[in-house]
């Protein structure tokens, strides 16, 4: 926001950083309770980004969005908000597809005439059915709700600071 219409704004913009430092100084609860407000609606987005962009609906990979506490780092308060489901990241990043079945029980029938590889592991082996290999590219939900907290922030911290200076900053 350094040039808009015309107008210089940097020295605005370094204004508006110095007031939100001295909001956190003067005011941490209230400074705390925003931050816990943001992380809360940036977990709200991730679950809304993350049901768009997934087909089966379990329920594992929304209930593993969470929100942490707001903690101080380098005098700045900040807040994680993170999918703990052991397989968010497959969706976030792609991942390789190859069909397998358990080499054990009813699942373990390989259908006959196709190439099959025995793959050693824990327990049953597993067999990979033929070679191929297909990437499923990742969806990115985490990313892209990052890039929308990004853009929103600032206009929600200058109304955080507004609301300050209407209390009585100072």
């Amino acid at each position: 926001m350094a040039v808009q219409n015309g107008f210089d704004l940097h020295e605005l913009d370094e204004f508006t950083r110095d007031l939100v430092d001295l909001a956190q100084k003067q005011f941490p609860k209230e400074a705390k309770q925003f931050i816990q407000k943001q992380g809360n609606e940036g977990r709200k987005r991730l679950r809304a980004n993350t049901r768009a962009v997934t087909k089966k609906r379990t329920g594992n990979l929304l209930r593993g969005i969470q929100r942490g506490k707001a903690t101080k780092y380098k005098g700045n308060y900040q807040i994680r908000i993170m999918n703990t489901a052991p397989h968010a990241h497959l969706i976030e990043y792609g991942h390789s597809n190859i069909k397998t079945r358990a080499g054990s029980g009813s699942q373990g029938k390989i259908p006959k005439g196709s190439p099959v590889q025995m793959v050693p592991g824990n327990g049953s082996p597993v067999f990979i059915e033929g070679t191929r290999e297909k990437w499923i590219p990742g969806k990115h939900p985490l990313d892209k709700t990052a890039g929308e907290m990004g853009k929103e922030f600032p206009r929600a911290a200058e109304a955080f600071v507004d609301e300050l200076l209407r209390k009585g900053l100072g």
